[in-house]
This record gives structure tokens, sequence and C-alpha cells, in this order.
């Protein structure tokens, strides 16, 4: 894409704003997404419509939300004639619940600003039923972390939330380069697939994260100490855990049993 079109805009870093101006990115990107002609794409974040244009070619018709005003505009008039619906609004307060009632599934894309990307993914999680998929441009550390798998430095609290949920892969990694203005972090573009576990387990997503969150307060020590305050050493054995595990050495289903065991034999 040519940079000199946004030169011309005033870039609002409040809004975190890095366009995605690398062509064959693009292209890799919409290979990956592989948008059918039915499917309902709702964007996030669509800026001056570099990814837009190009989704729009492969789908009946998408939707795009963007906050910035000026950008609406220039949305707005380009898609003028064209079978696409354009929000002027902020994700975070969109209502998507009302949105849902004209479609059954709906794919989730986003170059989203990266200082508010974890708050619009668990945004999502009140939705997952009508989510067939979800595709996002996401600081690489993030993207690690994410999905990292247990046992690894980066597997933590936030990688077994997010996994409870989702079937997390990076797709692409991105240069800074790839971006305009250039940002000062690399990116990564990750896939999020709802999962069966969470549609099979109907665990307390409360307590689950109370559970999950104890344990990684104190990663260095072993569950048994790190979750001395809520479970007996021998609760460990009857749930077949082995209690002289750390937090990330336990999988999300050894999570899933913890949490289980207490609703319904701790919590009153």
């Amino acid at each position: 894409m040519n940079t000199n079109f946004l030169k011309k805009i005033n870039i609002k870093k409040s809004l975190g704003q890095n366009f995605l101006v690398d062509n064959d990115v693009l292209k890799k990107i919409v290979k990956y997404i592989n948008p059918k002609f039915n499917d309902k794409i709702f964007e996030i974040g669509a800026g001056t419509g570099c990814l837009t244009k190009i989704l729009y070619n492969h789908v009946k018709t998408m939707s795009i939300i963007e906050i910035d005003s000026s950008l609406y505009n220039v949305l707005k008039k380009y898609f003028l004639d064209k079978n696409v619906i354009i929000f002027n609004e902020n994700i975070l307060h969109f209502d998507f619940k009302k949105y849902l009632k004209n479609y059954n599934f709906v794919r989730i894309v986003g170059n989203v600003p990266y200082n508010i990307s974890i708050n619009i993914i668990f945004y999502f999680l009140n939705f997952l039923d009508n989510i067939k998929d979800m595709h996002f441009m996401l600081q690489y550390e993030v993207a690690k972390k994410i999905s990292a798998k247990i046992g690894s430095k980066c597997y933590g609290k936030l990688s077994i939330l997010l996994q409870y949920y989702f079937r997390i892969k990076i797709l692409l990694e991105v240069n800074s380069k790839s971006f305009f203005p250039v940002p000062k972090v690399n990116s990564c573009f990750v896939k999020f697939i709802p999962t069966k576990r969470f549609f099979k387990n109907n665990v307390n997503i409360k307590y689950f994260k109370y559970i999950v969150s104890t344990a990684f307060s104190q990663r260095r020590k072993t569950i048994k100490n790190s979750l001395s305050n809520i479970f007996k050493k021998d609760i460990f054995k009857i749930l077949k855990i082995d209690s002289s595990l750390r937090a990330q050495n336990l999988t999300i289903l050894e999570y899933c049993r913890l949490t289980k065991y207490f609703v319904k034999n701790i919590f009153i």
C-alpha cells in the first residue's frame, strides 16, 4: 500500500493506530482466514480498509467497526455502494448481542490496539455460541504467552484461561516494518477456535480463575504449598494430581478437576 495517503491521516496514538501496509502479509492473512462466500465476517479496527477490501472480494457481505470518526468517513465513502455494514463505535461498548440477532455464526477478524487486545478477546467470551473462529493481530510477546504449551516459561494464568475457551495457534509472525507507523514491537497473526472443552466441562469460571490465579501467584512453589489455603494435601491424591508439581505443570483439565471439587465440597 502507498503510505503517502497514510501520512495525510492524523495518526492517533491514543487509539493505538498502527496500520498494516505490507501487501504480501495482507494476502497471507486472507489466505489463512480462507473466507467463504457466505461467511459472516466482522472486522474490528478496519482502519483505512486495506484488509477489508481484500476480504470483501471473497464474501457476499461483511461488517466492520472503526472507532476513529475520520477513518469511518473514509470507509463509508469507499464502501458506499457495496454490501458492507459499517459501525463507528468502540468495540468494547458495542452491542454485539443485538448485532447477532441477524446471524447464527460469525467470524471475527481484527488488527486491534495492542493495549486492549486481551480485553477484546475476553469481551467475545460472552458470545462463543455464535463465533466460528477469531483471527487477531497481536503483539508478539502476548501471542507467545497465550499460545504457550504446558511447562514452558511463557505458560501462565493467561495461557490457561484462554486455552480453556480456545484452541490457539500462531499462524504468522509479522515484522514491525510491515506497519505504518512502525511500532516498537513485532507481531503475530493468531487464530482462535472455540474449544469443545469449554462447551462440555461446565466449570464455574469464577472459581476456576480464582484457583488458577492463586496457584500462579507463587509459581515457584509446588501446588501443595501455593494452594495450601484452599486444599488439604490429601485432596490432590484423591483427584489424582501430583502435588509436587508447580502451577505451570498442571493441565487445564487438572485445574478443572480442582475447581469442580472446590465448588462441590469446599465452597459454601
